[in-house]
């Protein structure tokens, strides 16, 4: 865990100042412009890109080719926040200790930037001068179809319109609403290295699925009651939320084992620092 946390915050300069070049290639208005970047610029640990850049190094993907997908699912990611923060939906008044967009841009500035958002993920990718014609394309696709309807869209509806209180129903809503990304940030590193593909999907699902358990795990410890979603917390208990955690951390350990035993030792060390940064936090 260590390497990859000590990394992190050079993974976020490195992210951030490839985007803020990005943004102020782009033709639009400063209105819009000033809209996005607070939304982009607000705060946050940049850990879907960071596992991007760290795996894809890992991989021996070049730079090059890492930072417009990670570019990528940080606009995904943002827009999603600024949707999921609306008085229709969360009705959110801060996040990370600052007013949330609608606050401080109005309703509708805050609807438009996260739609503009939304498809500056798979432009930025597209434009990429140094991915191939063939790899620009499916990672797009990957990547809108998993930050769209087939992924967070769905799962965001799937948690805000529960129809049961179980744990398969939980799974669900924790397979789109945030599994989708992590799955994203691991696929990419194997797609652009040509191995290991099905292996990293999957671990990024599991990432996933432990993150948000262990988001709802915190919140409950503070005392937050999540009134517009559903909370793994309340529908299952602290224990046995801690016991599925269990159960995804051994599966992710036997992916990373069966990664070290074809001979990347530092591929599955990395893996497991990076599941282990996620899922055994504090913050």
């Amino acid at each position: 865990m260590f390497v990859f946390s000590k990394k992190l915050e050079g993974y976020r300069e490195e992210i951030e100042n490839f985007m803020r070049g990005y943004l102020e290639s782009l033709d639009i208005g400063d209105d819009l412009k000033e809209t996005i970047s607070y939304a982009v610029f607000s705060g946050g640990k940049r850990f879907r890109p960071a596992i991007i850049l760290h795996i894809g190094a890992s991989l021996q993907v070049p730079r090059n080719k890492l930072l417009w997908p990670a570019a990528g699912v940080e606009f995904i990611h943002s827009y999603s926040l600024v949707h999921d923060d609306l008085p229709a939906l969360d009705n959110d008044a801060e996040r990370r200790g600052k007013p949330t967009l609608h606050v401080k841009f109005g309703e509708d500035m805050a609807v438009l930037a996260g739609d503009a958002l939304a498809l500056l993920a798979p432009q930025i990718v597209l434009e990429s001068h140094f991915l191939t014609e063939k790899e620009k394309v499916r990672i797009a696709l990957e990547l809108t179809r998993r930050g769209g309807a087939e992924g967070i869209v769905e799962g965001q509806i799937a948690d805000i319109r529960p129809k049961e209180r179980t744990k398969e129903w939980v799974e669900y809503v924790f397979s789109k609403k945030t599994a989708p990304l992590f799955e994203f940030c691991m696929w990419v590193c194997g797609y652009l290295a040509g191995k290991f593909e099905a292996e990293l999907l999957r671990f990024g699902k599991l990432l996933g699925l432990a993150f948000q358990a262990r988001d709802d795990l915190l919140d409950a410890a503070e005392g937050k009651v999540d009134t517009t979603g559903i909370s793994v917390v309340d529908v299952l208990g602290k224990d046995e939320t801690e016991r599925l955690i269990n159960n995804w951390d051994k599966e992710a350990n036997k992916i990373a084992e069966r990664i070290e035993k074809a001979g990347m030792e530092r591929l599955s060390r990395d893996l497991m620092e990076v599941f282990n940064f996620a899922v055994h936090r504090n913050v």
